[in-house]
């Protein structure tokens, strides 16, 4: 099988160390921080041996837009990474130019993994990137599909979509009829979508499922975790031990739900569909 790599930069040095690809067919992945900046957009840390190895959370994001002032269809492309493991990360959101090179960086600063939805996760990234971006910094667009994709298996996390990009009418080029970018479209989709509104409202708390007890078992119930973290975690169910909780059949032992949150829970035994 043909090895596969992506280059992490280091911050001693800048210079770029081939690190090996957890899964393969991924191609190569280039993160290089500018020069003015002092550390990487992603942390990524190999264990010893003896340790539990850690990969970067990624999701790929590649919008296609169609360019509203000639009907030109374009592509651009961002990339959301978590900055470290655990319960509470940050995330780096970069979004490309046509060319796929950086053009903008931003830091979403504590945000609870699990806490949300996927589309109220994309809304507050874009919000943090789009406050350090132009308005002038994209093209105008009426119509825009973004694609979602965890890198790590390569399955699609979601897919957003507003307006039609078959159908194209030519508009007078003023400053009200051009618009707003594809990246700002697809911030007001998934806010729309998650809060029914423009405004975000203020960040979660970390996800504290609620510990039971029985005839002196303790337990916390599936059933109770957001819905992405619930199917992430049954996928992991068949491999530890839970309680006998008589008529309750999603009964699990409080400390594999807490490891599983602070991502301390080993998943190299399944293939995870949900990216988190």
């Amino acid at each position: 099988m043909k090895e596969q790599n992506f280059v992490h930069y280091s911050h001693q040095s800048g210079n770029p160390r081939k690190i090996p690809a957890p899964e393969a067919g991924l191609g190569v992945l280039v993160l290089a921080p500018s020069a003015t900046e002092n550390r990487s957009p992603v942390a990524c840390r190999l264990s010893t041996a003896n340790e539990q190895r850690w990969w970067p959370r990624m999701l790929t994001l590649m919008l296609a837009s169609r360019d509203l002032r000639d009907g030109t269809l374009r592509t651009v492309r961002g990339l959301i990474a978590a900055d470290t493991p655990g319960e509470v990360s940050d995330y780096w959101v970069s979004l490309f130019d046509e060319r796929h090179r950086p053009s903008h960086r931003a830091l979403l600063r504590r945000y609870p993994r699990w806490a949300e939805p996927t589309r109220a996760f994309l809304a507050r990234c874009f919000d943090a990137v789009l406050v350090t971006a132009e308005a002038s910094a994209w093209f105008p667009t009426d119509a825009c599909e973004l694609t979602v994709t965890d890198w790590s298996t390569q399955c699609v996390v979601d897919m957003v979509s507003f307006g039609d990009l078959g159908r194209f009418t030519p508009v007078a080029r003023t400053a009200s009829s051009l618009g707003r970018s594809g990246w700002q479209l697809m911030r007001w989709v998934c806010a729309q979508d998650a809060f029914r509104r423009q405004e975000l409202p203020e960040p979660p708390m970390p996800v504290r499922p609620t510990i039971y007890e029985r005839s002196g078992v303790q337990y916390c119930r599936t059933s109770e975790l957001p819905i992405e973290a619930r199917v992430a975690f049954e996928r992991l169910q068949a491999f530890l031990d839970r309680p006998l909780v008589p008529a309750v059949p999603d009964a699990v032992y409080p400390w594999w739900i807490e490891s599983f949150l602070r991502d301390e829970l080993p998943t190299t035994s399944t293939q995870a569909i949900v990216w988190r």
